[in-house]
This record gives structure tokens, C-alpha cells and sequence, in this order.
């Protein structure tokens, strides 16, 4: 972590093949063959009315279904279902115009929803000449960089109080919010195990706590809200 990690820029979507292929009984890498941990940036911007060429739609089906479920599929001919599929571990940051809604047009599911805006309301300006962009000092994005590689190395455990104590207070909300239409579901309240470990290990604890739980309900619920 003592350089900046590696980028590599992708060609546009309807040239290349996003999933590992078999063409004439040679295998073929794909683009979404990529390292665990290696953040993925896609950049959707200049996005117009249209029709995607078939290649493109493919790859665009190959992404979304990876960022779904982290699996990538591995075409073979000759193979069940015309693939295998493996596991990854490719977490996604999409940039995007948004238009009035400020959301994805390709890829709308996300987990965390950020609009950029400045002082006055004017929506920032996230595309910048490389010469442009001010980066934070080096000791600074040093600090960032541990504090990330921590939290995807670390692991923490759920002790048996505190899983009581999220069981009851999930079953509370499911309880007051039954008649509204956006109620937390099972897939809400494993998101928010998964936060409140990665959130756990970031402060260097083995172990969830209670006050962990409760800053990650209060931040889970703010961003149901900005998705409304």
C-alpha cells in the first residue's frame, strides 16, 4: 500500500467480452476476470436515447448480474446451462450523470446512494481532466488506504447477546413498519450484518457491539430514504 493501487481502463462494451469465453475450443479471459478486491469504477456518463448493440447489452447483463449476486459466469460450450459460475469478490463504484433522479441508468441497484452537490445546490462536477483533480496529501491517502485494506482483512463475531439484541430489534421494526410498503426485509438485515462487521473491524474490534448495530440501522435507514 505504499503506491497508489493500479488502474486500467476498459474498452467500450460492445468490443470486448466481459465474461471468460470458449471460442473454437480456446479459452478466452474476460474483462470481469479481475482480482479479488479489485475495485471496479464504471463510468456511465453521455448517456443518450438509443438502441445498445447485442454485444454491449451482453456485457451490460454479464455486470449487473455480477454486482447482484458476485458471480461471474464462465462460458463453455459444452458445459450445463452453457457455463459455470464462479464466486467473486469485485465491490463496484458507479459514476453517473443521474439526470433528474440522480440514479444509474444501467445500474440503478446499489447499496450506498451518494449525490454530489456543493455549496448553493449545484450538482458537482465529477469529471475532470486527470491535470485537474487535487488529491488529498500523500500521508492522508496513505491512512485511507490502511484503514480500507483493514477492514477487508479483518474479521469479526457476532457474540450471542448482542445477536439477541439485533433478532429483537429487527423483529420490532418489522412489527411497527407491517403495513408500510418499504418494511425491512431478510436482504435489509443481512446488508446490515454485513455493515456492521466491515464497520466493526474498521474500528479494530473483534467483536460486534450494540452501539456498532444501532449507528448502522441509523445509517442504513437515511439511506432508504435518499433512495425514495
Amino acid at each position: 500500500w505504499d503506491d497508489p493501487p493500479p488502474t486500467k481502463p476498459v474498452p467500450e462494451s460492445n468490443l470486448v467480452h466481459f465474461a471468460p469465453h470458449s471460442e473454437n475450443e480456446d479459452l478466452h479471459s474476460g474483462v470481469l476476470q479481475l482480482p479479488a478486491g479489485t475495485v471496479l469504477t464504471v463510468l456511465e456518463a453521455n448517456v443518450r436515447e438509443g438502441t445498445l448493440p447485442s454485444k454491449a447489452a451482453e456485457n451490460l447483463h454479464i455486470l449487473r448480474n455480477m454486482l447482484r449476486t458476485q458471480t461471474l459466469q464462465y462460458k463453455f460450450p459444452y458445459a450445463p446451462g452453457n457455463g459455470f459460475e464462479f464466486q467473486t469478490d469485485i465491490p463496484c463504484i458507479v459514476l453517473c450523470d443521474g439526470g433528474k433522479s440522480g440514479k444509474s441508468v444501467f445500474l440503478p441497484e446499489n447499496d450506498v446512494h451518494v449525490r454530489l452537490t456543493v455549496d448553493g445546490g449545484r450538482v458537482f462536477n465529477a469529471y475532470k481532466a486527470s491535470k485537474d483533480l487535487v488529491l488529498p496529501p500523500a500521508a492522508k491517502l496513505q491512512s485511507f488506504r490502511k484503514l480500507v485494506c483493514g477492514a477487508m482483512m479483518g474479521t469479526s463475531k457476532v457474540t450471542q447477546d448482542v445477536a439477541q439484541y439485533i433478532q429483537d430489534d429487527f423483529v420490532k421494526e418489522r412489527t411497527e413498519g407491517a403495513s408500510r410498503p418499504d418494511t425491512v426485509t431478510p436482504q435489509d438485515l443481512m446488508l446490515r450484518m454485513n455493515l456492521v462487521r466491515t464497520l466493526a473491524v474498521t474500528h479494530h474490534e473483534n467483536e460486534v457491539s450494540r452501539v456498532a448495530w444501532d449507528r448502522v440501522k441509523a445509517l442504513d435507514l437515511s439511506r432508504r430514504a435518499r433512495l425514495q
